[in-house]
């Protein structure tokens, strides 16, 4: 399978795994630096689904080292718009943290200390 096959398989298998719980995006537009960028996915919580964050996932199969570090600045500025978004660079849809999009996983509960007199 030739790299752009892998790329777009890996773009599609994402998309198809965060739909779900997301409303996906390809090819999701962001300005930087003047210059307009496309994120290869991006998804925001379906409306009954409100424990989830929003997420943006670059796939890097195939990628030069250039273009792996302009989709970095990509999602960065994604992140920068989006603070409570997860952000991923991935070769492969299997490479996601899909419990880091949870909300309800990151909260820590603390047992209230007790005052004795």
């Amino acid at each position: 399978m030739g790299q752009q096959k892998l790329h777009k398989k890996c773009v599609q298998d994402v998309h198809n795994k965060l739909k779900g719980t997301h409303q996906c995006y390809k090819g999701y537009p962001i300005f930087r630096e003047g210059n307009v960028h496309f994120i290869d996915t991006v998804g925001f919580p379906h409306k009954d689904k409100p424990n989830f964050k929003p997420v943006a996932v670059e796939c890097e199969s195939g990628s030069s080292k250039p273009q792996q570090e302009s989709n970095r600045h990509d999602l960065t500025e994604f992140k920068k718009r989006y603070p409570d978004a997860e952000t991923f660079q991935v070769n492969n849809a299997e490479e996601i943290d899909f419990n880091k999009l949870n909300k309800m996983q990151q909260r820590t509960f603390y047992r209230p200390s007790v005052r004795r007199f």
